[in-house]
């Protein structure tokens, strides 16, 4: 249930209410995961939540104004997680990668959400 709550509803929420305050022709990239195209034994929410996202972005994208753009990556696991979960994932391999926080750590305040954006430079 954390899954769905964090992962999948944290950036669907991120596009619903940050479209207003993205720039013209901005960009928003979320995040699935390989286990939906992928899938392991103990992957069912981790699975099921990836295909939200990855649907959800394919229907968002014709809804969304000025120009602005919805994609997904699809990656393994990142290196950093590497530890945590490449026991359970034998025949994948790691994304190299780092997650960096902006210098304000913030996207936007407002009355209606805070969310702080974590970037993946890959």
């Amino acid at each position: 249930m954390a899954t769905i709550l964090s992962k999948m509803m944290g950036q669907i929420n991120l596009v619903r209410i940050g479209y207003e305050y993205i720039a013209d022709n901005g960009s928003f990239t979320l995040i699935s995961g390989i286990f939906n195209v992928n899938p392991i034994p103990p992957s069912i929410e981790d699975a099921t939540t990836s295909g939200v996202i990855d649907t959800f972005v394919k229907c968002v994208a014709y809804e969304m104004p000025r120009g602005i753009r919805v994609n997904a990556i699809n990656p393994t696991v990142l290196e950093e997680a590497w530890q945590v979960y490449g026991d359970i994932m034998p025949g994948f391999q790691p994304v190299l990668g780092r997650l960096v926080k902006p210098s304000n750590g913030l996207l936007m305040d407002s009355s209606r959400a805070k969310c702080f954006l974590w970037m993946l430079n890959c």
